[in-house]
């Protein structure tokens, strides 16, 4: 079953609270335990609504994996008296994993009686921080990784595999054919992950271009690199920048927004056209190596022709982030937010174009910092 957005518009809170005997308790600024888990609840609420900008490229589901036709079939002449040949797709398919992960807190009592408000929204804030990173970190890994996942800790049991992207068969244990399409026929070795020497930079990118176009995929496409690679690739013939914005206000006061503004999350910095009618927006993403590119078209959230699944555990539910206690006394003494979830490419292997720009050009799964 395919979630679509509204599903992680849930939060929980423990339910086994005394409220009126908590209440007791305040904390040194005047703030009572009520008010604390109001604040808590509120923040679960907004963070697990947030919107990512990776939202266009990912589908949600609680299945532990997909499965997906390969091979060619093909139409033949009509015959009066012949039946057609009868043919039927070849399938495969592969899991998809899910990581529990855990933020623990040390609320002790002095600390919600002695302490201010301030340090539990502090630490609350941090804790859905370091979710929400971690979540941005699964998704750039699966894009810059052609090796399987494997192994119970990520869900997928003692012989289970989650692949990358098309790739040769000697390099993955799902091999993969793609159908085929545009007069085009495919077999197991077709490979969307590339390495090339830095002077084959554009060479590598327009062919990232055509690894998806060729596969039914239509542009615009969307290009992620680093931080470090930015003057590299706005140096390209195919390039062209974003223009800043002018914003004028009422009162006549001018204002430039410059969307090129470098920042801690992903920005834009413009647009490659490969010179045959196809461009691909080109974004920053900060935690994305120096040398690495990666190419997808983003279909739109929840839509399964996206490169990625974010599959939840159904035995907790799509909520996102959750708060849980252990203490009934005093809840957040041990209370520690919790999630279950994790990101696999989908049934379709064809949408993602991975490329490692190295002097012997050869691929290397990319160390992507959590």
């Amino acid at each position: 079953m395919t979630f679509q957005v509204h599903d992680l518009k849930y939060v929980q809170i423990p339910v086994g609270w005394d409220a009126s005997y908590l209440e007791n308790f305040k904390m040194s600024d005047g703030i009572n335990f009520a008010q604390v888990v109001g604040d808590i609840e509120g923040a679960l609420r907004v963070f697990n609504t947030e919107m990512p900008w990776y939202n266009n490229f990912i589908t949600i589901t609680d299945e532990p994996a997909v499965e997906y036709p390969q091979g060619n079939l093909v139409t033949q002449p009509h015959s009066e008296y012949t039946p057609p040949t009868p043919q039927r797709a070849d399938f495969t398919g592969h899991m998809l994993p899910v990581i529990e992960r855990d933020t623990g807190f040390r609320f002790t009592k002095d600390f919600f009686v002695k302490g201010r408000m301030s340090r539990v929204d502090g630490s609350i804030r941090a804790g859905l921080d370091a979710f929400r990173q971690y979540r941005e970190y699964l998704v750039v890994r699966r894009a810059l990784t052609r090796s399987d996942d494997t192994g119970e800790s990520k869900g997928l049991g003692s012989s289970g595999y989650s692949p990358g992207f098309a790739t040769t068969a000697a390099q993955t244990s799902v091999d993969y054919i793609p159908l085929r399409y545009g007069g085009e026929t495919f077999d197991n070795t077709h490979e969307h992950y590339t390495s090339l020497a830095a002077a084959s930079l554009e060479t590598g990118i327009k062919a990232q271009i055509t690894n998806l176009r060729e596969h039914g995929h239509p542009p615009p496409y969307e290009l992620w690199i680093s931080t470090e690679d930015v003057g590299t690739v706005a140096a390209l013939t195919g390039f062209t920048d974003i223009l800043p914005v002018t914003i004028i206000d009422r009162d006549a006061a001018q204002a430039v927004r410059n969307p090129t503004t470098p920042g801690s999350v992903p920005y834009y910095i413009g647009t490659y056209a490969d010179g045959k009618g196809a461009d691909a927006w080109v974004r920053v993403v900060p935690r994305v190596p120096q040398y690495y590119y990666f190419m997808s078209k983003p279909y739109g959230f929840g839509d399964p022709r996206n490169p990625f699944r974010l599959r939840f555990d159904p035995r907790w539910g799509p909520e996102g982030v959750m708060l849980i206690a252990t203490d009934m006394t005093y809840p957040l003494h041990s209370a520690y937010l919790f999630e279950a979830k994790g990101v696999g490419v989908g049934e379709d292997r064809t949408n993602g174009a991975a490329m490692f720009i190295d002097a012997g050009a050869t691929w290397a799964d990319a160390t992507v910092p959590e």
